[in-house]
This record gives C-alpha cells, sequence and structure tokens, in this order.
C-alpha cells in the first residue's frame, strides 16, 4: 500500500467496494480488501524468491581477508545459498587466476556470540563477521573472491564481460576505448570499454531497420556493452539466472570515472 487509503468504517465504505460518488469523483485506488489480497500475493512471492535464493548455488562475496595461525579469515556477505561450519567450498578466483578447495570453520555471524561460531550456518543476506578457511594459502584469498559450494556449480570467472547498462547525468561521454573503475560485489577493477553492442529503449532502431554505429552513449543511453578488465573477476550473469528478480550483486556493475558513478547495469 503506497501512502493513503481511504475508508469509512461506520458505512462500510472502500472496504469490499467503492460505491459513494462523492469518493469515486477523487478515488481511483483500491479497496482495503484488495489492498491486503495484493500483499498477500507480494509476501508469497517475496516467499517464492527468498526459497529459490536458499536452494541457488552457494555465493558468499568476500569483503575482508585476515592472516592467522590457523589460515586465511575472511568476513564477507551470503548472497545465495546455504552453508554451515565443516563445509567445502572452492575459492574463486584466488590470486594468478588460481582456484582452491578448502574448509570453512568457525563461523561468526551478525554479531552472535562468538561461542554460536561452532555450528554456525549462513543463509541467504547473513553477513560473516568472522570465519576461518582452513587447507587455503591465505595468499589465495583477495577481496572481492567468491567461496561456491565443491559440489554445485561455480560462479564465472572472466576478465571479459558484457553489461546492460544505463548511463547517468555525467560531464563528458561515454566513448570506446575509455577507462573506468569497475565496482562488482566486494571487486573494484580497472576496465577497458571495448565496444557497444546495442543500444535499447528509446533509442534502439525500429525492427528491421538496420543499426547505425554507436559512436558514444550519453545520460539516460541504455547499451549493452563489452568490457574488459585488468584482471579477472567472479561473476553470475543475469542471463543464465533467468529473472531480474534472482540478480544479486555478482549480476550487478557500477562504473565510475574521473570520481563520479557514470553508469551501471546488470551482467549478461
Amino acid at each position: 500500500i503506497n501512502g493513503q487509503l481511504p475508508t469509512a468504517g461506520f458505512v462500510g465504505e472502500n472496504l469490499v467496494k467503492r460505491e459513494n460518488p462523492k469518493l469515486n469523483s477523487w478515488w481511483a485506488g483500491d479497496t482495503l480488501v484488495t489492498a491486503i489480497d495484493k500483499l498477500a500475493e507480494s509476501a508469497a512471492l517475496d516467499g517464492a524468491a527468498t526459497k529459490a535464493s536458499l536452494s541457488a548455488p552457494l555465493r558468499i562475496a568476500v569483503a575482508d581477508v585476515y592472516k592467522s595461525s590457523s589460515g586465511a579469515q575472511i568476513s564477507g556477505r551470503v548472497e545465495q545459498g546455504m552453508f554451515k561450519s565443516g563445509q567445502k567450498v572452492v575459492v574463486l578466483p584466488g590470486r594468478g587466476d588460481d582456484s582452491s578447495a578448502c574448509t570453512i570453520k568457525n563461523v561468526y555471524r551478525n554479531g552472535e556470540d562468538v561461542q554460536m561460531g561452532v555450528n554456525a550456518e549462513g543463509c541467504p543476506g547473513d553477513y560473516i563477521d568472522l570465519a576461518t578457511l582452513q587447507g587455503v594459502d591465505p595468499y589465495m584469498v583477495a577481496r572481492g573472491s567468491v567461496l561456491c559450494a565443491t559440489n554445485a556449480t561455480a560462479c564465472r570467472v572472466s576478465s571479459v564481460i558484457r553489461a546492460k547498462i544505463v548511463v547517468f547525468d555525467t560531464s563528458v561521454p561515454i566513448v570506446k576505448g575509455q577507462q573506468v573503475m569497475l565496482y562488482a560485489h566486494a571487486c573494484v577493477e580497472s576496465a577497458t570499454v571495448k565496444r557497444f553492442i546495442a543500444l535499447e529503449g528509446k533509442k534502439a532502431p525500429p525492427p528491421g531497420v538496420r543499426p547505425r554505429p554507436i559512436k558514444c552513449l550519453t545520460k539516460g543511453d541504455c547499451c549493452t556493452v563489452e568490457l574488459t578488465l585488468q584482471h579477472p573477476i567472479c561473476t553470475d550473469p543475469i542471463a543464465h539466472k533467468g529473472s531480474l528478480a534472482k540478480a544479486t550483486s555478482l549480476s550487478r556493475v557500477v562504473l565510475r570515472d574521473r570520481g563520479e558513478t557514470v553508469a551501471a547495469g546488470l551482467i549478461v
């Protein structure tokens, strides 16, 4: 329900039906019962999305890495899937494009008492305050690494990505060959705009009309672009997930240049 919803409980107006001509003259919104039904439908959709996120392949985006005598210790966010202490995971992409299998131990999350760490479990949206990765060299884990379950589909690791972006109010147009800083989950990488693939929205050519070469992108443009990165990063292209509702931070990118945010979008 957005804002207010007028009702008159004494006479039953706009509870189930809207019949008063005076009310109809200025209110064309829902009745109270209709609004409640919509809330129930929304809650059901949210519940379905939560179940889908729980059953999705595990993704933990690493935000920080610490060295300890017991191995690498990390903090980060559970993007999708579930895990528990003692579970085997793979670190991607690691350093130098390597991956490494390890075991999650002693997980402390959401500020809970450290005594809870022995049997800790994690669900989508949980922030892991501290977890030990046993069996991996700390130098193989970095900010921007992603932990994936060993028995499930891993995320994509690539130094070339395609993204459908929307351009913001920039001081200069975006052109091919331009270098930008790309932000994706905990990653910050130098990227180059390699090519413009296709415009969408108002500037998209009509069906059957050959598109003109795209020279630059300006405010409000929606375009699929190809970006080359200095180092490979972990992503989950939205095209493989099938729904915008399933997008996580591994599917989203933000582009910055000269200290300002120039564009944002989804990896496809």
